[in-house]
Parts: C-alpha cells; structure tokens; sequence
C-alpha cells in the first residue's frame, strides 16, 4: 500500500520513515490503540513500528471468515443490522462517536468495513467504504462505498479499519446470542399464553374476597372502582396463566424437543435475594482498633479534655478579634484631611492596644486557669509534647485571626473610599475642584 506517497516500501522501517506530517495526523486520529509510550527504552520496539504492525494484522483479517468460525453463519436465517442493532452492547467500543467521525479524520477518510446482505438471504459481504459522518442518536453512520453510493447503517454492520476485528467479531456474535436468547422468551411466552384455560378453576370466594380487601382498602378506590367484575377476570385470567406456567415448567423438563426450542433458565439467572441478616447492624470492615487509636494519639494534641476545652475558648476569643474593625468608616459629618488621618490613627492604636494588652493577657490567664490541674501535676514526656503541640496550633489560629481582621477590615476601608468618592476629579484651579 501507498505510504506518505511511496509507492510498495521496502520494510517497516522504511514505510515508517516516508510518513509525512499529513500521515502523522491521520495515525493520530484513526490508528489502532497500542499500551505502548510515545518514548520507549533503547531495545524496546518503537509505538510508530508497533501501531504500523498491528494495522497491518488488523488489515489482513477477513470478517466474514471470522465470523464463520464463530458459527454464526451456519443460523437457518440471518437477521439484518437493524434487527441486531436492538441486541448491541456498546460496551465493545473502544472509541467514543466523537473519535470515530473526529472532523480531522474525516478529512482524510476514515475507512471501514461494510456489511452487505444478499438480497436471496445467506450471510453479508464486507465491503471497503468510507464514513461520511454520523447520527450521534440513533448510532447510525453515513458511509459511501464504490463508485459513490451512499448508505446508512448500523454501528453492529459495521467496523473500522482502526479497530479490533477480533473484538468485533465478539460484539456480532454477543448481539446474535442476546437475539437468539429473546426469540426463545417470545416463544416460551406464547406457548405458555396460548395454552387453554376453560378447564382451570377460578380463585375461591374467599380468595377474591380477601384480594378485593386489599385492593379497596381506601374510600377513594372503593368510589373509583365500583365495578369489580372486570377486576375479577382479570385476576382470574393471571391465575390460570400462571397455573399453565407452572404446568408447562414440569412438562418441559422430560420431553429433550422442547427444551431445545426454549431458552435455557442458566443464561438468565434471576437476582437472588441478599439473606436476611442476623442482627440489624451496619456491616464494618475488620479493623486494628489499637494501632489506629496509637497513630491517632500520636499525631494529634486533642487527647485530653483540658486541651479540648482550652482550644475552644481560644477559637471564642480569635472568633471575637476577627469582627474587629481597624478603621473608623462611621462619619456623621464631612471632614478634613487632618481630622480624616487623626481619626484613622487613633482606631489603629485602639486595635493595636486591645490586642498587645488586653487580649493576649487575658488568652495567658484563662489557659493558665484551665491547665493549672494538669501542668501542676506529674511532667512527663507525653504532657510537653502535647501542649507544644496545642501552643502552635494555638499561634495558627492567632495568626490566620489577625490576617482575617487586616483583610476584612481593608476591604470594608476600599468600600467607603469607592462609595463617598469619585474616580473622576476635575480641577480648573485651587479654589474650584468638581467631582
């Protein structure tokens, strides 16, 4: 085949060594999947040589040998793509819609492999084509095949040349297994409801009794449903199909004909319901208690109940400075300059004040107070390491109150400067100046 405009390379290398940018686009947008990194080791095989390997395997493969080797083309009939569209998993794709008709791939031409059924029946051809986009609906893709006839077909009727045929052989004979298996459920139901039900009794007084009972059991369905004969039958035609069912279940076990023709109950397993549990309680993964509570204990200062209730006075009072203000912005008269900067300065040292003084004073004699029990005590070890522990945990919270207070505050200041004055200034002279 022609590669970057050679015609019959000599080698692989030689093939990948003609690839031109235009060829490299193209690889990138349509080329198989490979678990390979784009550097690799010095004796290892290079992604390009490997990718260029696996599409020419993947070129090589005949779908419909593939597919006759799988047994599906010795089935009595052959369903179209539309039928074993409804049966598709996909679940198989490697690739989303969006990759496959990716507008760059598309340039180029994203080749595919066609099914084309024989108008007399049998088993398709696959035939070369050439997607021409896609129904991101209905998965559905336009594709033109030779002389530029157009088609739209099924995703199941249809594999790229970048894809696995191994895995899509899979997929066909996945959706003719998940068709043959429904044909047989049809079937089962329709003998089961074409079965007689003149000679099956119908439910006794009492039982119709006792269903009504349930079914009426409010004044609004007891208005609505006045008439309860059709209820009736209707729960007496459900009765007698299901005794038929039940007698078609052990009639089907002896006679090997039918069970043939009927879907094997293993290839649809129902649901088997969770046990009821001994206890009423949360199941829990078996766990080291001790050696979590060590790891705990060892990495945290919350251990004692005198650290508990000393960090959160101190998150109280750091809660208290943080609805500080710095600035004054409360004025119920204009100002001067000089009054305006005085009037900034004293609420600043008032802050500064409280917080040097009064606040660490009184954050030093409660901690005192609530630890004089425990510090006064026996001193070991294990008491130090946790209160460092709790005093720098402490002096974060400290910290991040100050900077919330600096931060608030200055926000709040840049707002009353936004709302009382103007950007724009004009001034004509010294003594006339508009805003």
């Amino acid at each position: 085949s022609a590669v970057g405009g050679k015609e019959n390379p000599a080698s692989l290398e030689e093939a990948l060594s003609y690839i031109e940018p235009e060829a490299e686009v193209q690889l990138s947008a349509c080329e198989p999947k490979v678990f390979v990194p784009f550097v690799v080791k010095k004796d290892e095989v290079p992604r390009k040589v490997q990718i260029e390997r696996k599409k020419r395997h993947f070129a090589a493969q005949d779908i419909g040998n593939l597919l006759a080797a799988e047994g599906i083309n010795s089935f009595a009939s052959q369903p179209s793509g539309e039928e074993l569209a409804i049966f598709d998993d996909y679940d198989f794709d490697t690739r989303t819609q969006e990759e496959w008709v990716a507008p760059e791939a598309l340039k180029l031409g994203v080749g595919v492999k066609v099914a084309r059924y024989p108008p007399g029946g049998g088993p398709p051809t696959w035939v070369p084509a050439t997607v021409l986009g896609c129904d991101p609906e209905t998965n559905h893709y336009n594709v033109s095949i030779d002389h530029g006839q157009t088609l739209i077909v099924p995703r199941i009727d249809m594999c790229f040349n970048a894809e696995d045929p191994f895995r899509f052989v899979k997929r066909r004979c996945d959706a003719h297994k998940r068709r043959l298996a429904t044909e047989k459920i049809f079937l089962y139901n329709l003998y089961v409801l074409s079965m007689p039900t003149d000679d099956i009794p119908s439910l006794t007084a009492d039982r119709i009794h006792r269903v009504l009972g349930f079914a009426l059991n409010t004044k609004r369905l007891q208005d609505m449903l006045q008439r309860t004969s059709p209820l009736i039958q209707e729960i007496n035609v459900d009765y007698a199909t299901t005794m038929n069912k039940v007698v078609f279940d052990r009639s089907m076990i002896q006679p090997k004909a039918a069970q043939k023709m009927l879907v094997d109950p293993d290839d649809f397993p129902l649901p088997k319901k969770p046990p009821v549990p001994e206890q009423a309680c949360v199941p829990m993964p078996r766990y080291d208690f001790s050696d979590l509570y060590g790891e705990f204990h060892v990495s945290t200062c919350l251990t004692r109940g005198e650290i508990i209730a000393g960090n959160a006075h101190l998150r109280g009072e750091c809660n208290k400075v943080v609805k500080l203000e710095l600035f004054n912005i409360t004025f119920e008269t204009s100002a001067t300059l000089e009054q305006f900067v005085s009037t900034q300065t004293l609420a600043i040292d008032q802050i500064a004040g409280f917080l040097k003084e009064r606040w660490l004073a009184k954050l030093k004699d409660d901690l005192a107070n609530n630890f004089r029990g425990w510090i006064g005590g026996a001193r070991n070890m294990e008491n130090e390491s946790t209160l460092r522990k709790f005093q720098k945990m402490g002096q974060f919270m400290m910290e991040d109150s100050l900077r919330f207070l600096v931060s608030s505050s200055l926000e709040q200041f840049c707002d009353f400067m936004h709302t009382h004055c103007s950007p724009v200034v004009k001034a004509e002279s010294l003594h006339k100046v508009e805003q």
